[in-house]
């Protein structure tokens, strides 16, 4: 019997979207965007950051498709200045992730895994009733003032191939 599951990302950068892409295809999900009420962008790094380290959480908008039907949630996001993002708070404290099962996707720049975000992540699942089953990570470019390249499909394929081989 397939899993009822689906795919919820942010990304703001295009690593964790590579990501996504490549998940979708691997294990034949439907995925979709978390959007924020008001768009970021990644040239303000120091805000961006600060509204991570500060616990903030996003407005986000209505997502396109009722969660309600499925049992478990990807929730693909990132890892910003060793905190959860802004935009993935808003969707777990809004997005409807009671009594779901969650397997947690984070990018992170980082060149281990940062051990504390994913801590900080499992809390706050957990305070809104969703239960985290399973976790995954992935070191991906620091996509600071345009001076890397995002994740190549290659490089994401490769990662989730490992995942899940």
């Amino acid at each position: 019997m397939p899993e009822n599951a689906i795919i919820v990302y942010y990304s703001l950068t295009g690593n964790t979207l590579k990501i996504v892409e490549q998940l979708k295809g691997k294990l034949n999900l439907e995925a979709i965007e978390i959007q924020e009420q008001k768009k970021r962008t990644a040239e303000n790094v120091p805000r961006n950051a600060l509204g991570a380290i500060l616990g903030r959480r996003s407005l986000i908008k209505p997502m396109a498709e009722n969660l309600a039907g499925y049992d478990k949630i990807y929730l693909c996001g990132q890892i910003w200045a060793g905190n959860p993002t802004p935009p993935m708070n808003g969707f777990i404290k809004d997005g409807g992730i009671s009594d779901k099962e969650i397997v947690l996707v984070l990018t992170h720049a980082d060149d281990k895994r940062p051990e504390k975000a994913f801590n900080k992540y499992a809390k706050r699942i957990a305070k809104q009733g969703g239960k985290l089953i399973q976790t995954y990570d992935c070191q991906a470019p620091a996509l600071i003032a345009g001076g890397n390249e995002p994740l190549s499909s290659e490089e994401a394929k490769s990662i989730v191939d490992q995942w899940f081989n």
